[in-house]
């Protein structure tokens, strides 16, 4: 059962898709008090662009704990997935005072306030995030998460030399993460240095990343950048020609 809470606490903060279900149901299975596999499938299918169904996990999660980390993250998730910003908001905000030294929410607080333009609150979190990343990464220097939190926090402070050092550390070190890629990407455009950002688009399409992602990152103000550039236009044709249920 341990380890069953491991894989889905890992599912939440973005696994592999149709792993996290499995495991997600198995521990349904075993206890369907838990809120945390509510989460974890909620994640899986906003992951998979049918927030419908993540919203009804989200619902049954928040229903077993109301003050649960996971599903308040996956909340805020979800609203962001459907561009309700400030909407999700207020979970980040809950899953923060639940888990005060965790960076995730900060992070995505952080990323919100850049979605809907309240720069002076995003350099705020930014801050937060940075400073709240830096023990994690003490800790653990190849964190994924943490390193693509600090890159963007960084990039929202403005501090372009250390956008570059903690992606090429972070790409050399976790290669294959595409969420931290994802975080690189924003951090990219956010610093205005369009050929790193498209390198890594490029790289990102190759990759399992789904439809929807791409989609959301196309939407994303700091993306501007680069949206009219031909090789942005050829990622997103190729993404959007994928056959439908593709990755």
């Amino acid at each position: 059962m341990m380890a069953l809470a491991i894989t889905v606490r890992a599912m939440v903060t973005g696994g592999p898709v149709d792993e996290g279900l499995a495991v997600a149901d198995r521990a349904l299975a075993l206890d369907s008090s838990l809120p945390e596999p509510h989460a974890a499938k909620a994640r899986a299918f906003a992951n998979r662009g049918d927030l419908a169904r993540a919203m009804i996990e989200v619902k049954d999660a928040l229903r077993l704990d109301p003050n649960s980390f996971e599903a308040n993250v996956v909340a805020g998730v979800v609203m962001s997935s459907a561009r309700q910003f400030n909407e999700a908001i207020p979970y980040f905000m809950k899953a923060k005072e639940t888990f005060e030294s965790n960076f995730m929410p900060l992070g995505m607080l952080m990323s919100a306030y850049v979605n809907i333009g309240d720069q002076p609150l995003a350099r705020q979190y930014a801050e937060l995030t940075l400073a709240r990343t830096q023990p994690a990464l003490a800790q653990e220097p190849d964190n994924g998460l943490a390193m693509g939190f600090a890159a963007l926090a960084l990039a929202v402070l403005d501090h372009s030399d250390r956008v570059r050092e903690i992606a090429s550390r972070g790409l050399l070190l976790d290669p294959e993460n595409e969420v931290m890629k994802f975080q690189f990407l924003r951090a990219y455009a956010q610093i205005r240095d369009a050929d790193a950002a498209l390198s890594l688009l490029e790289e990102l399409s190759r990759g399992t990343v789904s439809v929807r992602i791409l989609a959301a990152l196309k939407m994303m103000p700091e993306f501007a950048l680069i949206r009219d550039d031909p090789r942005a236009a050829a990622v997103f044709a190729a993404a959007e020609a994928r056959p439908a249920g593709s990755s």
